[in-house]
């Protein structure tokens, strides 16, 4: 039998790693401990990377025409690493075509907003206990009027 070597990354646990915990151990296992990947490209996790690029473009630039169309150029140069545009059908509903309707969707619904970006896109570690830290990722801190 071949000994699992210890990793500094296996003693880090954050909400993504929970979650797929929660669904599947077996899954948690084979991805965080022996640090198994698929070789097919997620939709799901290079959608949600590509989001994040367009969402910290809106709140760092705004929510006009000219800040969305930039945004969504932003979620196509990663979305089109991984998926070609002979695949948007097979993705549908995420692909690029909903994500500019989302764009624009979040920056009609939010335009109005007052906020001043501190930071986007962090993540960090608070201490709970002498020997439990909680790592988190949060997408953005904002500054607004009155508070």
């Amino acid at each position: 039998m071949i000994p699992i070597l210890s990793h500094p990354s296996h003693k880090i646990v954050d909400s993504t790693k929970l979650q797929t915990y929660m669904e599947c151990p077996r899954s948690y296992f084979y991805e965080y401990i022996l640090g198994w990947r698929p070789e097919v490209p997620n939709i799901h996790l290079e959608f949600g990377k590509a989001w994040h690029l367009a969402m910290e473009h809106l709140i760092l630039h705004g929510y006009e025409a000219e800040s969305i169309r930039d945004a969504h150029i932003a979620f196509l140069t990663h979305y089109r690493k991984f998926f070609p545009e002979m695949m948007d059908l097979d993705n549908a509903p995420k692909d690029p075509n909903n994500a500019l309707r989302a764009l624009v969707g979040y920056a009609l619904e939010y335009k109005d907003d007052n906020f001043k970006p501190i930071y986007t896109e962090i993540s960090g570690t608070v201490p709970l206990t002498d020997k439990h830290i909680l790592h988190f990722r949060m997408d953005s801190i904002l500054e607004t009027e009155g508070y």
